[in-house]
Formats: structure tokens, C-alpha cells, sequence
């Protein structure tokens, strides 16, 4: 009833405004980025380059300088199941 008082193009740029505020949050929160392509007439060069920004960042390694340390038990004869066991 309320939104209905209120103009379709006020409720819909609500809407895309707090749709864009989530995914922006969530791409934060994973240590990402959102990017958004608007309808415009030079969309396609826009979605291209947005397009080829996220692939770049997709193809970095997510961690460096990692290091890994293996102790390894004393005993010679460790259990180690010959077949692992069904889910």
C-alpha cells in the first residue's frame, strides 16, 4: 500500500540501490570487488573492460608467501588407512 504512493522510478532506484549495497558488502567481506556495467550505448567496450579487470584479479594468486611446515611422527610405522572409508 505504502509503495504504491510512491513514483515506480523512486522504488526501483531504491531497490537498485540496495541491491548494488548487498553485492558491494558481500564482494568486501571475500576480499573482492564489485563492479557494475550501467545500460548505456557504449556498454559492450564497458563490459568488456569490467570484464577483463575481474578475470585479471581471478587469475592472482590468493596467497603468498606460504609456508608450510611437516613434522613427521617418530615412529617408522604410522596408520594410514589403505582405502578411505564411504561417506
Amino acid at each position: 500500500m505504502l509503495l504504491s504512493m510512491v513514483p515506480s522510478k523512486v522504488v526501483n532506484e531504491s531497490v537498485i540501490f540496495f541491491l548494488t549495497c548487498g553485492i558491494s558488502g558481500m564482494a568486501r567481506a571475500g576480499r573482492g570487488k564489485a563492479e557494475f556495467v550501467r545500460d548505456e550505448k557504449d556498454s559492450a567496450s564497458q563490459l568488456k573492460t569490467v570484464v577483463l579487470a575481474q578475470l585479471k584479479r581471478a587469475l592472482q594468486p590468493s596467497l603468498t608467501s606460504v609456508r608450510m611446515e611437516w613434522r613427521q611422527s617418530s615412529s617408522e610405522n604410522e596408520l594410514v588407512p589403505v582405502q578411505l572409508a564411504p561417506r
